[in-house]
């Protein structure tokens, strides 16, 4: 065979390479040793595997947003006593030191072999997500803590919009009302004092005041979806420690520069708190990884909604550590926001029968309707050996 031709692959070897990229992960696929008489079909693979394969990005963005409310958890400890962004150093450093090392151990690799290409991706991602840490701390400091919440979680919203546009990404309508109803839960949770005034209220906030912290809330909710955007746009051409130690890199060198600045530096007393920020550390670390790991298999929409759990979490802990006491709209809330993680987790149970979905079979026949095919044909769907992915129903539109 001639070196300049290329040979045309038989039907039954892309048959093969298309099921297997349906069936595992990027990382998987490499690991994969097969001979080369080997013929590897769907049949070949667990069902329960197969199912694991559409639901694990689900349940990584999940436990996300679990490490990310103990790690909220602990900082609410470490700041009794520490200065904020002593406490963001801390956190990155500890965080850093995990990433780097497991990096090195696992993948014989630093965060600088990267291409050139990533790089100012990366660099770009950890001083984004320091200055929307930033935004977001100033924002605290000048409104109420609920309505810091609610702006702030608002950038899943963000988050479609610029997946859309700049990722090609579509958002389909049941992802937008799921979205809606978690943000409902939000503010059912958080309760702000604009959409539900008390007598204690406080009322002595400058309009100011009030105008510059709920713009920097905003410019937080912002700067949260470009991160995001950026995470999934790299997607796996980096890997997911490289990711999360130059986010801690940067995040270090800024909290370290601020911190000299402002002469703001606590030693931490006694064993207690070092543990206490010890656990901070990896929390932040667990969180990060699952996050940035769930944003390589799955878009980045669906990964910025499952974010809300953070809130319902963040109240359980309140409940058992604190003593808080739930009302009605707050369990109603909770139910709320859990109720988009039990529905992003039955609309991809669904997806892994054999055959469309009855929303895509009502698609195709809208599609059909102008030339007058109302019942849905073998043309319109490809019947094979292999499950039909969202990508092949997407492809017939």
């Amino acid at each position: 065979m001639d070196k300049g031709r290329t040979a045309e692959p038989t039907e039954e070897e892309v048959t093969i390479d298309v099921e297997l990229e349906d069936l595992t992960t990027e990382d998987e696929i490499e690991t994969l040793e097969m001979k080369p008489d080997e013929k590897v079909f769907i049949h070949d693979v667990p069902k329960w595997k197969q199912i694991l394969n559409r639901v694990w990005p689900l349940c990584l963005a999940m436990m996300a947003a679990f490490f990310f409310s103990l790690m909220t958890f602990t900082v609410k400890k470490v700041s009794a006593y520490t200065p904020t962004f002593q406490v963001a150093l801390f956190r990155s450093i500890i965080q850093g030191a995990i990433a780097i090392t497991m990096l090195w151990v696992q993948e014989k690799k630093t965060p600088f072999d990267v291409s050139r290409r990533i790089l100012w991706i990366v660099a770009s991602r950890g001083t984004i997500g320091f200055v929307s840490f930033v935004s977001l701390f100033f924002a605290v400091k000048m409104l109420p803590l609920s309505e810091c919440v609610v702006i702030a979680f608002t950038h899943p919203v963000f988050v479609a919009l610029l997946a859309a546009i700049f990722l090609k990404e579509r958002w389909h309508l049941l992802d937008a009302f799921g979205t809606f109803m978690s943000l409902v839960g939000v503010i059912l949770i958080a309760k702000p004092s604009f959409l539900f005034p008390t007598p204690d209220d406080a009322t002595d906030i400058e309009d100011n005041t009030r105008l510059i912290g709920l713009t920097l809330a905003g410019v937080n909710s912002i700067l949260t979806a470009v991160v995001i955007c950026l995470v999934r746009s790299m997607g796996a051409n980096i890997h997911v420690l490289q990711n999360v130690s130059w986010f801690s890199m940067v995040s270090a060198v800024l909290a370290g520069i601020i911190s000299l600045i402002t002469r703001q530096f606590v030693v931490p007393q006694d064993w207690m708190q070092w543990g206490q920020m010890l656990l901070m550390g990896i929390f932040a670390f667990m969180g990060q990884y699952c996050n940035s790991r769930s944003l390589q298999l799955e878009k980045a929409a669906v990964v910025a909604t499952m974010g809300y759990l953070q809130v319902p979490f963040a109240t359980m802990f309140d409940i058992f550590f604190f003593d808080y006491s739930p009302n009605i709209l707050t369990t109603t809330g909770i139910f709320m926001v859990c109720s988009l993680a039990v529905l992003n987790l039955v609309k991809q149970w669904v997806s892994f029968k054999e055959g469309p979905s009855i929303y895509d079979r009502f698609r195709l026949w809208l599609m059909n309707r102008s030339t007058r095919h109302h019942k849905l044909s073998q043309d319109d769907v490809p019947i094979t050996d292999k499950i039909p992915t969202k990508d092949v129903i997407d492809n017939l539109s």
